[in-house]
């Protein structure tokens, strides 16, 4: 019986993720994605996220949306902030995380990228809205969203060619995604 259900699970997965509905980068604790980093499946606060990481993507969102690229912690747990240009807004919400983390924050700012965070995201959602379309052109996507420090969507296709590649391209923007072969996941 057990055996029975695991491809059944992996294929709801897999279909779940093909679908959009999977957010991929909260799977990967990612701190840009609603979540704060936490996996899937994990005890949900009923109050919001208010760690540090949490309060300064929130504040950038609001204060510097022209200029907010993403935000990811480092290994070391500092923060690491990507910018298109650092503006006096930016500064300043870091500045106040900084101040009202017990013991502070170690934070380093890249700027001169060229994409926002938000322009990432709609790229991501344009995708999601799409996606059936995209795979009834026979374009295996296995997975999309906003990868932080390429600044790009990464977007995984099984069986990519160079053909997919370019079209991709040119229907979301060279300069707005990045598109890597995918693996499929197949049953036990």
């Amino acid at each position: 019986m057990l055996r029975a259900i695991v491809p059944l699970t992996l294929a709801l997965v897999v279909l779940t993720c093909a679908c959009g509905d999977l957010k991929i980068a909260q799977a990967l604790g990612s701190p840009t994605m609603p979540g704060g980093g936490k996996p899937p499946g994990a005890p949900k606060s009923a109050r919001p996220d208010d760690s540090p990481a949490s309060r300064l993507q929130t504040r950038l969102r609001v204060v510097a949306p022209a200029s907010f690229a993403g935000l990811v912690v480092d290994g070391d747990r500092s923060f690491i902030v990507y910018a298109t240009v650092v503006e006096p807004a930016l500064s300043d919400a870091i500045s106040e995380i900084q101040a009202s983390t017990t013991g502070g924050v170690a934070v380093r700012v890249v700027s001169g990228l060229r994409n926002t965070l938000a322009t990432l995201e709609s790229v991501r959602d344009q995708i999601s809205a799409r996606q059936r379309e995209i795979s009834a052109q026979g374009v295996n996507l296995t997975e999309w969203g906003p990868d932080i420090v390429a600044n790009r969507v990464r977007i995984g296709v099984h069986g990519l060619t160079p053909k997919i590649s370019a079209d991709l391209a040119r229907e979301f923007g060279a300069d707005r995604i990045l598109v890597v072969e995918g693996a499929l996941w197949y049953g036990l």
